[in-house]
């Protein structure tokens, strides 16, 4: 994770908030238990708002999205092709990004007249896992996108040869 200015004065703020409830505690309690207590839990709600500021800065600052995407089948090698621009419209560096890639058979096996014969036991309602009509890829790339830039990336995944017609559906996540 990158840390930027914000993610630093957001720190600085909490751990100013954190002195001065401490300070609070020891004006306002004499019991030992007591102030060891409001002070733990005073440091557990400090450090729990500190890392969800931090995620939502992260969140919120590192906007990643895909643009001039095309996918490429290959039939001599039967993969399909990859090709996307990773443009960074946010305010800070992104150094790492996972590109999650669904292929979808938008052509599936009919179902045949066998469903309704009643003679093969249970065997009709087995599902044929050999050839699945969703297929799920995840890649990462360690980019080092500035703000404002864009990088390109390729890659290759292997292409089922079940399916006859395809969509894709890509996702982009950065850190």
């Amino acid at each position: 994770m990158y840390f930027g200015i914000l993610h630093f004065v957001s720190i600085f703020v909490f751990v100013v908030i954190f002195a001065l409830i401490e300070v609070l505690l020891f004006y306002k309690y004499d019991n030992k238990k007591t102030i060891l207590t409001f002070s733990l839990l005073n440091f557990l709600v400090n450090v729990i708002l500190c890392f969800s500021v931090i995620m939502m800065i992260d969140e919120k600052s590192k906007i990643v999205t895909l643009k001039n995407v095309k996918t490429t089948r290959i039939y001599r090698t039967e993969s399909l092709q990859f090709q996307a621009d990773l443009y960074n419209e946010g305010s800070m560096q992104v150094n790492k990004c996972t590109i999650s890639f669904r292929l979808i058979n938008l052509a599936p096996k009919k179902v045949s007249g066998d469903i309704f014969d009643f003679g093969r036991d249970f065997e009709m309602f087995k599902i044929d896992k050999s050839n699945p009509n969703l297929i799920k890829h995840e890649k990462t790339f360690i980019v080092n996108l500035l703000p404002q830039y864009t990088k390109r990336i390729v890659f290759n995944i292997k292409f089922p040869p079940h399916f006859d017609n395809y969509k894709t559906i890509t996702k982009v996540k950065c850190k």
